[in-house]
């Protein structure tokens, strides 16, 4: 089991649970810039004994550090036998990012963060506009 205290909050770590960290306040705009400020402290103090990364601006996810999305791309490209370099993503949250770096293909949508956007091979339209239909045409099928 994996603990740590970070702002008076209470992380605890065990197996590939996933743990949802999300702090309350008086306005909702605040919160993801708490989040993002606590995900670089979770990081550090964690290490490489678990995954940190934000599913959705309010939501920091901490998980043991083979349950994230890149470690599942490289385990369904070993049992289906399926190189990863034959695999394409398509995400657009910094939880996407792990996943990105293992697949052949990845592809950011329109909304996702720069930071986001620029770990992926190519970016689509937002899922406004119909991002992710426009990125199997034109990536993947080449219409």
């Amino acid at each position: 089991m994996i603990e740590v205290t970070i702002d008076s909050i209470r992380v605890s770590l065990m197996s590939q649970h996933r743990v949802v960290i999300l702090k309350e306040s008086e306005s909702d705009r605040y919160l993801p810039i708490w989040i993002g400020a606590c995900e670089a402290d979770v990081r550090r103090a964690l290490g490489a004994r678990a995954t940190a990364a934000r599913s959705q601006p309010y939501y920091l996810d901490v998980t043991h550090q083979d349950a994230n999305k890149g470690f599942v791309l490289g385990y369904l490209s070993r049992v289906l036998e399926i190189p990863a370099s034959e695999i394409a993503t398509i995400g657009d949250q910094p939880n996407d990012v792990l996943m990105f770096k293992r697949s052949g293909l990845s592809i950011a949508m329109g909304n996702a963060s720069e930071e986001v956007q620029r770990q992926a091979s190519v970016v689509t339209d937002s899922y406004d506009n119909e991002g992710f239909a426009k990125a199997v045409e034109r990536f993947l099928l080449h219409e």
